[in-house]
């Protein structure tokens, strides 16, 4: 299953980089950050880690750029950007939302998602040994996860609607 996960993350990256290839100023951008250099990148990195912006227009165009591309990626900290960016841009179009509910099961300790899995568990003393397995279990079972999240979020909203 990590293979698979693997597989789809290169594929989506590979999606990214195509998207940043094929831009009109593709060319600009690469020149602009093959000539950075390690001074200037460990400036802006301090620069980022203490104000959170950089006034360097090099390491915009190579954030920009690393943006493009792992905004494809699942789960990623791009992808998340992306999403809120999306999310923005909808308040702006249809008004800011009338009732806004944020459902986080926790799905990689929960027992059910092991259970919804077909796996089951021995009722031994080694819990830490049971979380890291659950936590497996999770991973290799997206399924699971779903209809883990599906169950707990329509449980939530039908006690609080009803």
């Amino acid at each position: 299953m990590y293979l698979l996960y693997d597989v789809i993350q290169r594929r989506k990256s590979a999606l990214g980089n195509s998207l940043l290839v094929k831009r009109s100023d593709y060319r600009t951008v690469q020149d602009v950050i093959s000539s950075l250099t390690y001074k200037q990148l460990t400036a802006a990195a301090e620069s980022l880690r203490s104000t959170q912006n950089t006034s360097d227009p090099a390491i915009a165009i190579l954030r920009r750029a690393i943006q493009t591309v792992a905004a494809r990626v699942p789960n990623s900290f791009a992808q998340k950007q992306d999403m809120r960016l999306r999310i923005r841009a909808l308040f702006i179009e249809h008004g800011p939302a009338a009732f806004w509910l944020t459902i986080n099961p926790s799905d990689l300790r929960d027992p059910l998602v092991v259970k919804l899995a077909g796996i089951t568990l021995p009722k031994n003393k080694f819990e830490r040994v049971n979380a890291a397995f659950r936590k497996k279990a999770a991973n290799m079972n997206p399924a699971a996860i779903a209809v883990f999240f599906h169950k707990v979020c329509t449980g939530i909203l039908e006690a609080l609607l009803k």
